[in-house]
């Protein structure tokens, strides 16, 4: 699996736009699972997840703005079909904007926000669900998860336009984190890195 994790943060971090990436997801599991019925797996609608998202983390950002470290922790077990979140903040500023590593998240008192939930994930974790995709369903919810998740989180601190630095990173809130990049003052470099 450590290949397909690779491939999935190279996915984050060169793919601009979320329709491309996503397919790049599906292909990246596809070879490992060409048995899996992927004509069932429909794409999600990434405007509506960007909008969203950009909306969450603008209130959030704005209500800690003495952070620069902003850690977003996936936790998919709560979605409850739609009806929970995915997806949480915590903000530090007890973080050097310098380091390219994600360990700070561990190590530091964070202050939490919202939680989110990104509707996106939401019917690929039914998908996997089902018997027909249990080949494939720890691999699938991996690549997918992390992989969506960090294509709609590059591209709303893309689109930002704050005079400050932060170091977001994302991942799995009891397992692996990843920096997602490092934004200042207008400019986002995607680094996609453990």
């Amino acid at each position: 699996m450590i290949d397909q994790i690779n491939q999935t943060l190279d996915i984050v971090r060169s793919h601009s736009e979320t329709s491309s990436g996503w397919q790049a997801l599906v292909e990246v599991c596809r070879a490992a699972h060409p048995d899996l019925p992927w004509g069932e797996l429909s794409p999600p609608d990434f405007q509506s997840d960007l909008h969203e998202a950009w909306l969450w983390l603008q209130d959030e950002l704005s209500q800690h703005d003495e952070a620069v470290g902003v850690y977003l922790g996936l936790d998919t077990l709560n979605m409850r079909g739609g009806k929970g979140t995915n997806i949480e903040l915590g903000a530090t500023a007890e973080c050097d904007p310098a380091s390219d590593r994600p360990d700070w998240a561990w190590n530091v008192r964070l202050r939490y926000g919202s939680r989110h939930s990104i509707k996106g994930l939401v019917e690929p974790q039914v998908c996997f669900s089902l018997p027909a995709w249990q080949a494939g369903c720890q691999l699938c919810e991996y690549v997918f998860f992390l992989g969506y998740s960090g294509l709609i989180l590059s591209q709303v601190f893309d689109s930002f336009t704050l005079p400050r630095t932060l170091l977001p990173v994302w991942g799995f809130h009891d397992g692996d984190l990843f920096t997602l990049g490092r934004y200042h003052h207008g400019a986002f470099t995607r680094l996609c890195i453990d």
